[in-house]
C-alpha cells in the first residue's frame, strides 16, 4: 500500500547534497557547513586583563586576610619581561596582554596602595578579571561540524579568527513554472493571471523558506517551440516545479514532453489529498516535481514531497518535519480510499497539544489561515479519526501556548 514515506523514500533514494561554495560570512547564517571548521589559533592569542588595575599572581595572594595581610612590590610593568620576583603586582590595563604567569587583576578599590606597596586584605582565585590566553577557542578545535546550520553565535565565533567567509552547502537553485494550456481560451484571463500568480508566489515563498533560490519562468501553454525552449533552460536548474492543470490530457502531453528531453519519471499517483496528481523524475541528477495547481494541494504536496528533498540537497541532517502527539478537537472523516492531507491547528492547553482540523480553503478565511500550523496524515486505510483521539501531527511552526 502506498505511503508519504514510501514515496518520500523513492525522491530521496535520487537526491544528492549539493557541492560546497565559498560565500562571505555575513551571507552564511542559515546555511549548512560544507566542511569541518577548525581553528588556526588560540583566541585570545595571550592572557588579557578584564579591567583597569593591578595584575599578579594568585599563588602570592591565596593566604591574604586581615589578621595576615600581603604587600606587594609595585613593579615596573613589562608584558615582555619573563621573569619577575616573587610578591609583585604590575599596573595593567582593560584589554592589554598580561605577563607571563599573572592570573589575577584586581581594582584599586579592593587594596590599600602607596607609592611603592601594594597592601592586600583577601585571598583572590585564579583568573579573577582575567581573560585567559585560549580560553574561548583553542588552537585545532573544530568550530563548527560538517553537515551543521550556521547560527549567529557561529558568526561571532568565526569573526574572532577574522574570518572573512566559510564553506557552505550551496543553495539549490529552484525553477518554478505554471503549466495552463486553458489560458489561451478563458475569457477573463487577467483575473486567471491574478490567481496563477497568487499560488507561484505562495510556492515560491516556500522555496525561500527553506533556503531555496527561487527562478521564474513563462506560463507553458501550448507545448510549441517556444514552450520547449523554456522547458530546457528551466531543466539547467538544480530542482524544476511544474504546476500544472489537472486534466489528464495535459498531464500526459506535459509528462510526454519531458521524457523527450530525456526525464526519466521514477513515480506518478493520484493517491494523495488534496491534489488530483503528483508525479516524480529526474533529469541527470537534478529533480522534477509535478504539483496540481489546487492551491492547498500544491501547498501541501510541497511540504511533504519537496521540503525532505530541498533539505536533502542543502545537506541538512534532519529531513523531516517535526512530530507531536495531539489530541483531536474534532473528528476527521474522508470518503475516499486516498492518503489524506489535513491542514490543523495545533496549540497547548494545560499541558496538553490539541488539534483543529481546518478542512476549508484557509485562502477564504485569512483568521484560519494564520492559525495552520501543522499536517495530520491519514493513510489510505483510514477512514475516521474521532474527536478526543490521540493523533501524530506534524508540525510547521511552533504551536500557541494557551494556558
Amino acid at each position: 500500500m502506498e505511503s508519504i514515506q514510501s514515496i518520500v523514500a523513492t525522491i530521496l533514494k535520487y537526491t544528492k547534497t549539493l557541492p560546497s561554495e565559498n560565500i562571505s560570512l555575513m551571507k552564511s547564517v542559515g546555511c549548512i557547513a560544507g566542511e569541518n571548521i577548525i581553528a588556526s589559533a588560540d583566541f585570545p592569542s595571550r592572557t588579557l586583563s578584564l579591567m583597569d588595575g593591578f595584575a599578579s599572581r594568585h599563588e602570592w595572594l591565596e593566604k591574604a586576610s586581615k589578621k595576615t595581610p600581603v604587600t606587594l612590590k609595585r613593579s615596573q610593568r613589562s608584558v615582555s619581561k619573563r621573569v619577575f620576583e616573587k610578591d609583585v603586582a604590575i599596573s595593567a590595563r582593560l584589554f592589554e596582554p598580561l605577563p607571563e604567569g599573572f592570573d589575577v587583576v584586581f581594582g584599586e578599590e579592593e587594596v590599600s596602595v602607596s607609592h611603592q606597596t601594594i597592601t592586600i586584605e583577601k585571598p583572590f582565585q585564579k583568573w579573577t578579571n582575567v581573560l585567559p590566553a585560549g580560553s574561548k577557542i583553542r588552537k585545532g578545535r573544530v568550530l563548527l561540524s560538517k553537515g551543521s546550520e550556521i547560527t549567529c553565535l557561529d558568526i561571532g565565533t568565526a569573526s574572532f579568527l577574522e574570518l572573512e567567509s566559510l564553506p557552505v552547502i550551496r543553495k539549490p537553485r529552484v525553477a518554478l513554472i505554471f503549466v495552463c494550456p486553458s489560458i489561451q481560451n478563458v475569457r477573463d484571463r487577467e483575473t486567471l493571471v491574478k490567481y496563477l500568480k497568487g499560488i507561484s508566489n505562495t510556492i515560491a515563498a516556500q522555496v525561500i523558506k527553506y533556503r531555496g533560490l527561487v527562478r521564474r519562468y513563462k506560463i507553458l501553454s501550448d507545448f510549441s517551440g517556444a514552450d520547449r525552449v523554456t522547458i530546457s533552460r528551466a531543466l539547467k536548474n538544480d530542482l524544476i516545479i511544474f504546476i500544472g492543470e489537472c486534466s489528464k490530457r495535459y498531464q500526459d502531453i506535459l509528462i510526454g514532453v519531458l521524457e523527450k528531453k530525456n526525464v526519466q519519471f521514477h513515480l506518478h499517483t493520484q493517491n494523495v489529498y488534496p491534489g488530483l496528481f503528483f508525479s516524480f523524475g529526474t533529469f541527470e541528477d537534478r529533480l522534477i516535481f509535478l504539483l496540481p495547481n489546487d492551491p492547498i494541494g500544491a501547498i501541501l504536496n510541497f511540504e511533504e514531497f519537496v521540503r525532505p528533498a530541498l533539505f536533502k540537497m542543502r545537506g541538512k541532517k534532519q529531513i523531516t518535519h517535526d512530530v507531536i502527539n495531539a489530541r483531536l478537537d474534532k473528528t476527521i472523516n474522508k470518503s475516499e480510499n486516498r492518503i489524506s492531507l489535513v491542514q490543523a491547528s495545533v496549540h497547548l492547553r494545560n499541558g496538553v497539544f490539541y488539534a483543529v482540523p481546518v478542512e476549508e480553503n484557509p485562502f477564504s478565511n485569512p483568521e484560519n489561515r494564520r492559525k495552520v500550523n501543522g499536517i495530520i496524515v491519514l493513510p489510505q486505510n483510514v477512514r475516521q479519526l474521532p474527536r478526543g483521539s490521540v493523533t501524530r501531527v506534524q508540525i510547521l511552526r511552533q504551536p500557541d501556548w494557551n494556558d
